[in-house]
C-alpha cells in the first residue's frame, strides 16, 4: 500500500498529505460530536522542512552535511476522498517540491534541487475527532491538529484545515480541504 508520499527530496521520503483549499466558514466545537468526513474534497498541500547548516566558529562559513540538510518546500493540488462507513481514504494529486537552498560552487558543482513534480496516489484508513485527523497508510500513521469548517445537517464537514509536524520537528505539513 503506497503511503501519502511526495517525490523523494534529497534521497528521503516524507509522509505527506494533500492540502485542501477553501475557506473555513465556521468552527466545529471540540465539545460537539466529531464532524464526519465523507465524499471527495479538493486539496492543495503545503509543506516545509528547515535547512540545517553547520557554522564554522573560526571562519563563519556555513556548510551542509548532505543534500537532506538543504531543507525542502513544496505543495500541490489533488483530491482526498473519505468513506466513513469503512473508515478509509484515497488520495490523488501532484506534488511540487524543491530544496530550500540551491548551492552553486565556484568549481561548477551544485547541491540541491530545483522544482520537481510527481504524482501522488495513496489509500489507507482514517479516524478523526473534533480536533484531530489521523491517517494511516503503508504502516505509518500521521496525526494532524485539525479545525473543521461548517457542517451540514448530517454533521458532514464542508471544509477542514489540518497541520502536523514530522522529521524530528524539523518539518511541518498543512492540509486545507474543501468538499466538491
Amino acid at each position: 500500500m503506497n503511503c501519502l508520499r511526495a517525490p523523494a527530496v534529497a534521497g528521503r521520503r516524507y509522509l505527506v498529505l494533500l492540502t485542501i483549499c477553501g475557506g473555513v466558514l465556521g468552527l466545529a466545537s471540540s465539545a460537539a460530536a466529531a464532524p464526519i468526513l465523507s465524499g471527495t474534497y479538493l486539496t492543495n498541500i503545503a509543506f516545509s522542512c528547515q535547512a540545517v547548516v553547520t557554522a564554522d566558529s573560526n571562519t563563519g562559513l556555513f556548510t551542509f552535511k548532505n543534500s537532506a540538510a538543504l531543507g525542502a518546500t513544496g505543495g500541490g493540488p489533488g483530491t482526498l476522498a473519505f468513506d466513513p462507513d469503512n473508515a478509509t481514504f484515497s488520495q490523488t494529486g501532484v506534488s511540487y517540491e524543491m530544496s530550500n537552498v540551491l548551492e552553486e560552487f565556484t568549481g561548477g558543482g551544485k547541491k540541491g534541487n530545483k522544482v520537481k513534480s510527481g504524482a501522488i496516489s495513496a489509500s489507507g484508513n482514517y479516524s478523526n475527532t473534533g480536533t484531530t485527523l489521523s491517517l494511516s497508510a503503508g504502516g505509518e500513521t500521521s496525526v494532524y491538529d485539525t479545525v473543521y469548517g461548517s457542517v451540514d445537517l448530517n454533521n458532514i464537514a464542508h471544509a477542514f484545515v489540518a497541520t502536523t509536524k514530522y522529521d524530528h520537528d524539523r518539518c511541518m505539513f498543512t492540509v486545507q480541504a474543501q468538499s466538491q
